[in-house]
């Protein structure tokens, strides 16, 4: 709407101009002397003489005023002029009769008497080489010093009546009125060429149909005015067209009237809205098209009664133009109401024009260049109200290459998010848990920074799943970025136990730095914990609402990603130990031993196994009972537990037995571990009902053969190795001397 009004009011500006300039038109208001005029009829072939001495024998007096001619084909209608001419004595030597430049076949000046004169035949369909190439008016230069009564006579040649009233202006003043006068014309024809040239560059630009019958229009119209004005058959290849007379000017007023016809058609916007409508104006713009053609091949004395119906078609069309205006400014079309007072301005142009011709009104500056100026000033107009479309145009593309922009901008989120997700599932696959948080948001620091435009990030929290995190990016800003949140941690805490994303300005935290914009995204951590995703940019760049629901968005993905990894290890990690003593339970030592052993053949490292197994625990459960049974059990575990390194294997195989799988160790290293191992549990003491429990252990160890890549038959030496401790007194270490062995006592060379 701001728009359309913008454009209504640059029209309306543009037609008060116009106004304005219209209502300077020079005109030549120079006194002349007063003339005489009468009118004769006679038949072609009659001369000057003999109709001055019918005229005598008939009494006709001659008065002041214009004259109606013409409309008879084969007839000659003659102006008897009548007039006093003061002498010269301002220095103009002649004196100029005109008439105005008016469809007229043949007109030419006769002087009677001894110093009588015949003038040079002026024609309107074709200009003889003395005229101007833009005349505005049918000029006779009289003889110079003449002065005193004179009579002159005009012969009349015209297939359509015409009204004329004869002037006599000094040569000085006809020539400055008719030089203004053809400036004038002159940049109105230019400006209408130039309005069509630019025109058609934005119709080839653009594309857009209104154009096309803009240029259309102006094609038309530039050689409708020529052609009301006699000016297009002094043009190269145009003046074929004088052939035809007033034929040929009634086909290039029907041309234009096609093209006005299809411009209200485009400009009204009527395909979409009233396709009945846009069907008949399309139509209308046909048979205008036809009737060009049809006066064309029109037999010439057909031409005076044909010269109505013209004006009549003429009429039709400006009514069509007006009433498909009015149409569209009630549906509420853009600029439809400045449209209609074009219409009605080219309208007024023509009803002018047809009741100058019909002998209605007589010659003036409005009646004779009102319809031509109207032609010109409604290019210039329709020009300004298609400027709107270009304003459109401009805004659709600027529309367009938004929507193209988000468009991407959506396609790149999305390519991040999947990236990003796939990527940080990888990663979390791969993460051992205190590596998990760590890899995962580094890689939400990583796509933040593709998607949000910022100086630095960084990822704080406390207790998040048990661990603190201070994760910088760039990571050279992590000196920097610990300083800030020692000096506005209180801040961020704040802010991030609110649960809403916000944006924070933080001033001067640092002594080398400035103030920043923050954008605080807080992490889901359970209280007394807290956790916020910071985004800088600088103090005069704040966050847009879009750019923190984006970092919420992915901060929300890393998170949920992070916390089901750690919710499946924990769950895994339950499935895989004993409730009772939180070591590996039997399917899991399974699986790890099989998995050890196959990567210590691969690598041809050793690899030993340790059974070890309570002694005489079956009496302590049936004199304490089972609770005292499971403290034991669990005592045991937490020694042996205590005792190994990060990479040792620890079970529970079922009951009172336990396995221990040690990477790495060969045999001599494991059997002294077993001893270790013994000798803890020697040493512990365990309550039960009153009573302090006191235990042993016996231990089986069996070393991997280089050949062997399966634990089975690991497994089987060292359980016979353990027997043979069972076997041998208990509470000793024994350790398998061969494959099919039962093992040897601490000491025993290992073969």
């Amino acid at each position: 709407m701001r728009r359309a009004a913008s454009s209504t009011g640059r029209f309306h500006v543009a037609a008060a101009l116009l106004l304005a300039l219209w209502v300077l038109v020079p005109v030549a208001h120079a006194v002349s002397p007063g003339l005489r005029i009468a009118v004769f009829e006679a038949e072609a072939g009659v001369g000057v003489d003999a109709l001055a001495r019918s005229a005598a024998q008939a009494g006709v007096r001659a008065e002041p005023g214009a004259v109606r001619v013409g409309g008879q084909p084969g007839r000659v209608h003659w102006i008897h002029v009548q007039a006093d001419l003061p002498s010269l004595d301002n220095g103009d030597r002649h004196w100029v009769l005109v008439l105005p430049r008016l469809p007229i076949n043949e007109l030419t000046l006769h002087r009677r008497g001894p110093a009588g004169w015949t003038s040079e035949t002026r024609r309107f369909y074709a200009p003889t080489p003395d005229e101007p190439p833009i005349a505005t008016s049918f000029s006779f230069r009289l003889p110079h010093d003449l002065s005193g009564p004179q009579e002159l006579w005009l012969s009349v040649s015209s297939e359509i009546v015409t009204t004329l009233e004869p002037r006599l202006v000094l040569e000085s003043v006809h020539a400055e009125a008719d030089r203004q006068l053809a400036l004038l014309l002159m940049a109105v024809y230019a400006g209408v060429l130039v309005l069509g040239l630019s025109g058609l560059a934005l119709c080839i630009a653009l594309r857009d149909g209104a154009y096309l019958s803009f240029v259309a229009f102006v094609a038309a119209s530039l050689p409708l005015m020529l052609a009301v004005n006699g000016h297009l058959f002094a043009l190269p290849l145009w003046g074929a067209l004088g052939a035809w007379g007033l034929r040929g000017l009634c086909v290039v007023g029907f041309l234009a009237g096609a093209a006005a016809l299809l411009l209200a058609r485009d400009l009204a916007g009527l395909r979409a809205t009233r396709p009945r409508m846009h069907r008949m104006l399309g139509l209308a713009a046909t048979v205008h098209a036809l009737l060009a053609v049809v006066y064309l091949v029109l037999p010439v004395q057909w031409a005076p009664m044909a010269f109505p119906l013209a004006w009549a078609a003429w009429g039709a069309m400006g009514g069509l133009c007006l009433w498909t205006s009015v149409r569209a400014w009630r549906d509420g079309r853009p600029l439809a109401r400045p449209v209609t007072l074009v219409w009605m301005l080219v309208l007024g142009g023509i009803v002018l024009r047809a009741l100058m011709s019909g002998g209605v009104l007589e010659p003036g500056v409005w009646t004779l260049y009102g319809f031509q100026l109207a032609l010109g000033g409604s290019a210039f107009l329709f020009s300004i109200a298609l400027a709107d479309r270009v304003m459109e145009f401009r805004f659709q593309r600027e529309r367009i290459r938004e929507a193209k922009e988000r468009s991407e901008g959506h396609l790149h989120v999305e390519q991040v998010r999947r990236q990003f997700t796939e990527r940080l599932q990888d990663e979390l696959r791969e993460s051992s848990l205190g590596d998990m948080q760590w890899r995962a948001f580094h890689r939400l620091l990583d796509a933040v920074g593709r998607l949000v435009p910022n100086r630095g990030a960084l990822v704080v929290a406390n207790d998040y799943h048990g661990f603190d995190l201070l994760i910088p990016d760039p990571i050279q800003a992590k000196a920097r970025y610990t300083d800030l949140i020692a000096k506005r941690g209180q801040t961020f805490r704040a802010v991030a136990r609110s649960r809403l994303p916000m944006q924070v300005k933080i001033d001067d935290w640092a002594e080398a730095e400035g103030g920043g914009m923050f954008a605080v995204i807080p992490l889901q951590v359970a209280r007394p914990g807290w956790g916020a995703v910071l985004v800088e940019r600088g103090d005069e760049e704040p966050f847009q609402p879009e750019e923190l629901q984006r970092i919420a968005e992915f901060t929300v993905l890393a998170t949920n990603a992070t916390d089901e990894a750690i919710a499946a290890i924990e769950l895994k990690r339950r499935a895989e130990l004993d409730p009772l003593t939180g070591a590996y339970n039997r399917r899991a030592m399974d699986h790890l031993l099989a998995l050890r052993t196959s990567e210590a053949h691969v690598q041809r490292k050793p690899l030993s196994v340790l059974f070890v197994d309570l002694d005489h625990f079956k009496q302590v459960n049936d004199r304490h009972g089972h609770g005292a049974g499971d403290d034991c059990l669990r005592a045991v575990a937490d020694a042996i537990r205590a005792r190994l390194g990060p990479e040792d294997l620890f079970g529970r195989f079922g009951g009172e037995e336990f396995v221990v799988v040690l990477p790495g160790k060969p045999a001599e290293q494991a059997r002294a571990l077993g001893e270790r191992l013994r000798q803890a549990v020697a040493d512990l003491r365990v309550q039960a009902e009153g009573a302090v429990l006191q235990l042993t252990v016996s231990i089986g160890v069996a070393a991997r053969l280089p050949r062997e890549s399966q634990p089975q038959a690991i497994v089987e030496r060292a359980d016979k190795a353990l027997y043979a401790a069972k076997r041998s007194g208990r509470n000793q270490v024994q350790v398998a001397s061969a494959p099919g062995g039962e093992g040897a006592a601490m000491g025993s060379p290992y073969l």
